[in-house]
């Protein structure tokens, strides 16, 4: 009867024990799992275990990003230099309003002939042409700013491009966080397993089916650091900046206006209001055509200060009133008029193709965001329920309620809403941006 007793002392006590260290692994293990998705956040950036010095780690915000791919971007370089252009454009244009004025010199040798030299200044100025110069300097100055207007576009899609880079690199980031929670997590049920197995509470086969998962963690692992740096290399590009290891801060909250506010923004969008100005452009050029058939009325001269043999003194200078009415151009004139009219009509059916587009952009984009958003909430829901999930499957364990696998398969639920969670918040995020981006709102 006293052996009994002791015997059945040493049970409950081992019992007692094994509770308490499997409390205690059950703890660290839903713990580390619930501030996986949340690591890095407390510095306002993520810290990531790729093997890249410390010295060449750079945090590094979406503003920051953008503003050096504003100084690196070829495209943006070379537009500005297409502006210059056409800035060149409007001046010569801008010079038939004003009088020429040249020095000019010819020397004469004939055969048995005296020698001839001439000396004369010339001048000239258009006193009219059917407005046409004033015009097209009106057309000018119209392309011209449409070609800033898409320059101001091209920074809006570079802008995008960015967002795109960051938030890809976050999400990158913050899935090999979550990763190598689970791994530590994993780790720790391993050595676990293995003190069950040598106290005869578990079989060999729990052990390895944990080891399998340990593998196939290290393995996603070891694939999201390679996309990490893929990603690193394409914000790099964008940046201009390399060998570096960029640590994105956390991008902050956002909240959407209404579909209305959206779309009342869109007509200002820098792309829309160039095709609208290639719109002016073009009418006013096709006014330009339809005036080639009025006179022109010109003045010239010449004087000639020095002329050998030198002709009589009132032959010194001349001055005349010219005046030029194009009556047969075999088709030029009407040729020109039609293939500007059709440049116009044109010019017009692209604005309103350009409007239509935008609006239905920014509908999708509102769409897109708003799904997104609800996606995000209930994934976080589910992602909360997973890790509750992990503590009870646990305790179900040290009570020897569930199997082994049973575990396993709630902690990969819970890694699994976690990377979703992710995921859907980084898609909700760039949903915004796009939004914000596709109406014309200001960059930011």
């Amino acid at each position: 009867m006293k052996y009994f007793r002791i015997k059945n002392i040493r049970v409950v006590f081992s019992t007692f024990f094994f509770s308490c260290f499997f409390f205690c692994v059950s703890s660290s293990a839903a713990d580390t799992l619930h501030t996986g998705a949340d690591a890095g956040n407390a510095s306002g950036g993520i810290t990531s275990d790729t093997g890249v010095s410390s010295e060449t780690e750079t945090a590094i915000t979406i503003s920051d990003a953008f503003n050096m791919a504003l100084s690196t971007s070829e495209e943006l370089a070379s537009r500005k230099e297409g502006i210059k252009q056409l800035e060149a454009a409007e001046k010569t244009i801008k010079s038939s309003f004003r009088p020429s004025l040249n020095l000019n010199g010819i020397h004469y040798k004939y055969r048995n002939e005296h020698n001839q030299t001439n000396v004369w200044f010339s001048a000239s100025y258009t006193l009219f042409s059917g407005m046409r110069d004033y015009i097209l300097l009106k057309a000018s100055h119209a392309s011209m700013e449409a070609g800033e207007m898409e320059l101001a576009a091209a920074k809006r899609a570079l802008f995008l491009d960015v967002v795109s880079a960051y938030l890809n690199l976050y999400r990158t980031q913050k899935e090999n966080i979550i990763l190598k929670n689970q791994i530590k997590v994993v780790k720790k049920r391993i050595d676990h397993l293995k003190w069950r197995v040598s106290v005869g509470r578990s079989r060999r086969s729990e052990v390895v089916a944990a080891e399998t998962q340990l593998a196939q963690t290290e393995a996603e692992y070891t694939e999201n650091l390679a996309s990490e740096q893929s990603c690193i290399q394409t914000l790099s590009f964008l940046t201009g900046m390399e060998d570096v290891h960029f640590l994105p801060a956390e991008p902050a909250a956002v909240k959407a206006m209404t579909l209305g506010e959206y779309l009342k923004k869109v007509e200002s969008r820098e792309d829309i209001l160039a095709a609208a100005k290639k719109a002016d452009a073009a009418a006013y050029t096709a006014e330009a055509e339809n005036r080639k058939g009025m006179p022109e009325v010109a003045l010239s001269g010449n004087y000639y200060p020095l002329k050998e043999p030198m002709p009589a003194q009132d032959r010194l200078w001349y001055a005349a009133l010219e005046v030029s009415v194009p009556l047969y151009t075999g088709g030029n004139i009407a040729a020109g008029k039609e293939s500007a009219m059709a440049a116009r009509n044109a010019a017009g059916i692209a604005l309103r193709q350009a409007l239509r587009s935008a609006r239905n952009g920014v509908r999708t984009a509102y769409s897109d965001y708003e799904y997104a958003g609800q996606r995000y909430k209930t994934l976080k829901k589910a992602a909360r329920l997973a890790r509750e999930n992990v503590r009870l499957q646990e305790e179900d364990y040290s009570k020897m309620l569930v199997t082994n696998l049973d575990v396993l398969s709630a902690m990969n639920t819970a890694q699994s809403a976690e990377t979703a969670l992710l995921r859907a918040e980084i898609e909700m995020l760039y949903a915004f941006y796009k939004l914000e981006n596709i109406s014309g709102a200001p960059l930011k």
